[in-house]
């Protein structure tokens, strides 16, 4: 069981440019959310094995009505600790953990947010694009991750506003709070 703890240092944008994922191969990944209280955080993640169905998957308004079926399988899984976020740093801890006991436990969270991960690099940075399926679609988020404070850096063109110190938009609150309930107000 591999452990790996550390503060996280990020910033996050909107995509202004849908397009920018097209042509990359993505992960296809189930968080599920054990405890969200004060921008803390237990969770669950599944990565889905790129030869399930997912139609489904992608289809369901709650994503835990089909991760027990046989028609899924998950390549890996991981258990993850979160602190709250303070200017783009978070402490974060993941252990690999059995796949089928993540998927008991990721049936039994408290909410759940499915997304596609596909990574890009732009400069000498590594971003992550999440793509949110089910009530937070059409929401797409930029993300760019160091082992040191984010300064100096090369915002890529795909990339809209800034959204690292508004918690609305950490996974954890679109579990509890989809974008879709609240992206109109």
């Amino acid at each position: 069981m591999d452990s790996d703890e550390s503060f996280e240092f990020e910033r996050k944008f909107l995509v202004k440019d849908t397009g920018v994922v097209d042509c990359i191969p993505g992960d296809l990944l189930v968080q599920g959310y054990l405890l969200v209280a004060d921008n803390y955080a237990v969770r669950v993640r599944l990565v889905v094995d790129p030869d399930s169905d997912v139609d489904r998957l992608l289809r369901e308004r709650d994503p835990r009505t089909c991760l027990l079926e046989r028609s899924l399988r998950y390549s890996r899984a991981f258990f993850t600790v979160k602190s709250p976020p303070l200017n783009g740093v978070r402490y974060e801890a993941e252990i690999d953990v059995d796949v089928d006991v993540a998927v008991n436990i990721c049936s039994r969270s408290i909410a759940c947010v499915v997304k596609t991960r596909y990574p890009i690099i732009h400069k000498d940075d590594l971003w992550v694009i999440d793509v949110f399926h089910g009530k937070n679609r059409p929401l797409m988020i930029a993300e760019c991750e160091r082992d040191q404070p984010v300064i100096k850096l090369d915002i890529p063109t795909f990339c809209g506003e800034e959204v690292t110190d508004r918690p609305e938009f950490t996974n954890e609150m679109l579990a509890i709070h989809p974008y879709s309930t609240w992206k109109n107000q």
